[in-house]
């Protein structure tokens, strides 16, 4: 089974969020989605998500939040969640271009462009932090 991590970077106000334009896989390719890739062996989720948002992203985010797990026979997928002033400090690394985007209208706005069940997390993860629970 292969590990992958996904990670959202909000903004402290959870206005923002940081989302990466996908090239691969093929199925992706164009649509948006978390910054995140696969688990290194002996690393954890929480390693993995600070790693691959730095590769990708340019920025250490210490603490991250996990949100929920995606399972397949041969994957595993494990979102997490992190809010920082420093957001606006992202930069491309890669060749997927990094954007950030309102996060309140991303399940309106953003749903036909965004990889499965991100507008789902994302939309959760506001709801959440509107009610006070995060």
């Amino acid at each position: 089974m292969i590990k992958y991590v996904v990670g959202f970077l909000f903004d402290p106000d959870y206005n923002r969020v940081v989302l990466i334009r996908k090239l691969r896989p093929v199925f992706l390719k164009g649509m948006l989605n978390g910054v995140g890739g696969k688990v290194d062996p002996g690393e954890t989720g929480l390693q993995a998500v600070r790693r691959e948002f730095h590769e990708e992203a340019n920025l250490d985010i210490p603490h991250w939040n996990y949100f929920w797990t995606d399972q397949g026979d041969d994957y595993c997928v494990d979102f997490y969640f992190a809010s920082s002033a420093n957001i606006d400090d992202v930069q491309t690394m890669t060749d997927e271009p990094i954007e950030i985007v309102d996060s309140h209208t991303v399940y309106t706005s953003l749903a036909g462009s965004l990889s499965p069940n991100i507008d789902w997390i994302i939309s959760k993860v506001v709801e959440l932090r509107e009610q006070g629970k995060l």
